[in-house]
């Protein structure tokens, strides 16, 4: 079982979640709610909501627990009578190591003074969490520190021989690394820029999975050569009828019957077409069709009293 960890502290980590449409558009004003489903760092809110901005952007704070673990978050935008949840994982150190830097104070036998700067994936610094050190060469103390205000953790490494050491810095995850040389060797290091993404992409209101298309016709029954309109009307999540997208209507027909148009752009009455029947009996099965909804009508032929 999770057991507390004196040298992480609970740490807050911002999330943020983008609704966009087809189109890749921020969409604004959406409420969002970032759920805990897995509480494993023993986080005491077990929910938050936010609303989108002008961009499409819902950003919160989570605040793990001091147990080391991961916190699995759900992202749910309420929408018609479907939610969609799409999973974003967090654990009890999440940040992005970067920008370590490497001060040499004196050459050989020397004292090399280090400091790691932890990141969250907006760039921010992150504070008390804990970051351990590692070295291949010499000693280093301390082995691990937490974060201060600034977000940077600072060890020290220092070695009575010539030699070239690789330090690593790890939180959580996430890991950088540089080189310090002592004695006559040339110091050398490198920074590293590792990315925390939580860009996550939902559905918009022109998600058909939580639309409907209503197909609907002026009679149930017509006599040979007869006319009668159909009209299909789309709405989106919101139960607003949707507009601008193309309708396609099919025909199986036995009777010899047609329609005036197979393909039609949806209205702010719908989208309309006409049926002709044919001039012998029988039935007509008369199909609407718009991304993955759909909808369909029997249509008797000079079999049935009006």
């Amino acid at each position: 079982s999770a057991s507390p960890n004196p040298a992480a502290p609970s740490a807050t980590t911002t999330l943020q979640v983008q609704v966009v449409d087809e189109s890749d558009t921020g969409i604004g004003k959406k409420n969002i709610i970032f759920a805990v489903a897995d509480n494993q760092s023993g986080a005491t809110t077990l929910s938050h909501s936010a609303t989108t901005d002008e961009a499409g952007w819902a950003r919160t704070l989570h605040e793990v627990g001091p147990y080391e673990g991961t916190d699995q978050l759900y992202v749910v935008a309420p929408g018609g009578a479907t939610s969609v949840m799409l999973p974003l994982v967090v654990t009890s150190q999440i940040a992005r190591i970067g920008d370590i830097s490497l001060a040499i104070e004196e050459e050989f036998p020397d004292l090399a003074s280090l400091s790691a700067t932890v990141r969250d994936e907006l760039g921010d610094v992150v504070k008390n969490v804990t970051v351990n050190f590692s070295t291949t060469f010499g000693k280093i103390v301390p082995s691990y520190a937490v974060t201060d205000a600034n977000g940077k953790a600072k060890t020290s490494v220092s070695s009575l021989t010539s030699g070239r050491a690789k330090v690593t810095a790890t939180c959580g995850d996430r890991n950088d690394f540089v080189y310090v040389s002592f004695g006559n060797e040339t110091n050398t290091f490198q920074n590293l820029n590792i990315f925390f993404d939580n860009n996550l992409y939902l559905p918009s209101e022109k998600n058909y999975l939580t639309a409907r298309l209503d197909l609907v016709a002026d009679a149930s029954y017509l006599f040979f050569n007869e006319k009668m309109s159909l009209t299909a009307i789309i709405f989106n999540p919101d139960d607003q009828i949707q507009i601008g997208e193309t309708v396609i209507f099919t025909l199986n027909d036995s009777t010899g019957g047609y329609l005036t148009s197979y393909a039609e752009i949806l209205g702010p009455n719908g989208a309309r077409t006409q049926y002709i029947s044919g001039s012998v009996p029988g039935q007509a099965f008369i199909k609407a069709e718009c991304g993955t909804l759909s909808e369909a009508l029997n249509i008797n032929i000079g079999s049935a009293q009006k």
